[in-house]
């Protein structure tokens, strides 16, 4: 699953908690993990839903000025739509070895 640069700012910042998606499969798990560019992002679930059930609210929590923006923006795909849940950000677990110094020749990245 790919975000922009605004969004995940905004999950940064606690104002965007979800995210609805249409996909022919899913390409996120309840429970899994998205690394972005700077943090580890837990997914919290992932399910089916209609686009009757998402609220004004939840088209908000998305990043969305109202649930018409939402739907003109999922309208132009076509797949299931998702509701994809985010949980908790936590650093990239990557960014620690930058610091580290490869101990052997194993360890050395070409």
């Amino acid at each position: 699953m790919l975000l922009c640069k605004e969004v995940l700012d905004g999950i940064h910042q606690g104002t965007i908690t979800l995210a609805f998606r249409r996909w022919r499969r899913p390409s996120g798990n309840s429970g899994g993990t998205l690394l972005t560019a700077a943090r580890q992002l837990h997914i919290s679930s992932v399910a089916k839903v209609e686009s009757e059930a998402i609220a004004e609210a939840d088209a908000c929590h998305a990043g969305f000025a109202s649930y018409a923006v939402l739907l003109d923006e999922l309208d132009r795909r076509e797949g299931q739509l998702y509701r994809i849940e985010f949980g908790r950000l936590q650093p990239h677990p990557r960014i620690r070895f930058r610091k580290t110094k490869a101990t052997s020749p194993e360890e050395q990245v070409a």
